[in-house]
């Protein structure tokens, strides 16, 4: 059927004619409501917040019609509220008026737990039309208290962190605290706990990249805290040590054992009263170290660059709770010549050996002039493959004073560049140096005191071979 649309032309109101129009198009634009549109169609929230969905029944043309609908099948992890206040428009006119009917209706949908869920909605003007499914992915706000221990820790124990129902961890998901360092030791294979180690001082809550909805792992991934928080786990004030013997003699190594998960490293130093001596050696689990101390020695075993064993990237500085005293300094009595001189055995590649000599009497004249030299002791090493050697030279004679080592021939002539010559006084060094590229040949290592100590010090050199 064609339809009629009739109304009064203003400007033809004083002829009295009325103007009169055929729409065939009405007849589609306003039947065949079959379509159930809302707005969004897929939506994302986050848990206690919500969103508005709007609901239309319309045509082909998108044109609606007036109805209301029916809400079913909601998921568990979200609630859906009509809006009864709301209005799509106003009629306008002389005054504003808010209309009764409208053809389309809003709804406030809010998050309450995280996940994918979706509701239906259906139009009561035409039941037969498809019902709309609304789909709507929940996100997390926070982790909860997802730690699983937060008091009474120490450093190396272990905190589960728990997703909550709903939300899962990547398997790449970082986990860091306000403060100090946790190493992850344990993933779930279901991505649901992540198990870390904590580190000394490390406290506050916990932040973990990549965490996604169970539902939709990939979409809308989030850094996410938890609410509980660590308190500050102590700090390593002391470790336990274990030493091979408390008085060593002079010159001879000991063996220093940490426990309580400590660890030596690459760089780690120990010192007896507060005097560092030589790391010979490391053992294959980083426990236990082959030690040499300085002549004169005395008081706490202290460490410089450890570390625990589950957290190597972090170096500390502790004292032992082991005290030890170094016998007195013993001299080698062939080191007053070239012509005598002891045969130093040089280290094997990649280690250390300490020469350790009392110096009791100290050869003046000749070589020993070396930069100014006032009296010096001679060693002999001889090298049978190209070497290079690190050299580190320490002191003690109750004051400061000035040594270096050089490597001379027979003839007491200074032989290579790299000598351990470059400071002034000090107390007790080190001079440090390098003996590079030392083809095959009998070598002698000049100690060279500048005498203005009171006494003869006692020293050790360590070489390091580095080729």
């Amino acid at each position: 059927m064609k339809r009629m649309a009739c109304g009064t032309a203003a400007t033809l109101a004083l002829v009295g004619l009325a103007a009169c129009f055929s729409n065939p198009a009405l007849d589609l634009n306003n039947g065949n409501f079959h379509i159930v549109q809302p707005t969004p169609l897929v939506a994302f929230t986050k848990v206690g917040d919500s969103l508005q969905v709007r609901l239309r029944l319309v045509n082909d043309n998108n044109n609606g019609t007036i109805t209301s609908f029916v809400i079913a099948g909601v998921g568990s992890g979200i609630s859906v509220r009509y809006d009864d206040k709301f209005r799509p428009y106003f009629t306008s006119g002389d005054t504003l008026v808010v209309p009764v009917d409208k053809d389309m209706q809003q709804y406030y949908v809010k998050g309450l737990a995280p996940g994918k869920w979706t509701f239906a909605a259906t139009a009561t003007a035409n039941a037969g039309a498809p019902a709309a499914t609304i789909t709507i992915t929940v996100e997390a706000k926070d982790l909860g208290a997802a730690l699983s221990r937060i008091t009474g820790l120490n450093p190396g124990d272990t905190v589960a962190i728990n997703a909550p129902t709903g939300l899962v961890f990547s398997q790449t998901s970082a986990v860091t605290f306000a403060t100090g360092t946790a190493v992850v030791v344990a993933r779930a294979a279901d991505s649901t706990q992540i198990k870390v180690i904590v580190g000394p001082g490390t406290s506050g809550v916990a932040t973990l990249t990549k965490v996604g909805t169970a539902a939709n792992a990939v979409i809308g991934t989030q850094t996410l805290v938890t609410t509980n928080a660590l308190v500050a786990v102590p700090n390593v004030t002391v470790a336990p040590t274990t030493l091979s013997t408390a008085a060593p003699a002079f010159g001879t190594s000991m063996t220093v054992t940490l426990g309580g998960s400590l660890r030596f490293l690459a760089g780690s130093k120990i010192s007896i009263g507060g005097r560092q001596g030589y790391i010979l050696s490391v053992s294959a689990d980083s426990s236990t170290a082959t030690y040499v101390p300085i002549g004169g020695s005395n008081g706490n075993v202290t460490y410089t660059g450890i570390a625990l064993s589950f957290l190597n990237s972090v170096a500390l500085n502790v004292s032992g709770d082991k005290t030890a005293t170094v016998g007195a300094a013993a001299s080698d009595p062939n080191a007053t010549s070239i012509a005598t001189a002891s045969t130093i055995a040089l280290p094997a590649l990649g280690t250390t050996s300490v020469l350790s000599d009392g110096g009791a009497v100290w050869t003046a004249g000749g070589p020993c002039n070396l930069a100014g030299g006032d009296g010096c002791r001679f060693y002999k090493i001889v090298v049978t493959a190209t070497t290079s050697l690190g050299l580190e030279l320490r002191w003690d004679n109750g004051t400061t004073t000035d040594l270096g080592a050089y490597l001379i021939n027979g003839a007491g002539t200074a032989l290579t560049s790299g000598n351990a010559d470059a400071a002034g006084n000090q107390a007790g060094g080190p001079e440090t140096g390098n003996w590079n590229n030392l083809a095959p040949g009998t070598y002698y290592v000049a100690i060279v005191w500048y005498a203005s100590g009171p006494s003869a010090p006692y020293f050790h050199l360590g070489l390091k071979r580095n080729l």
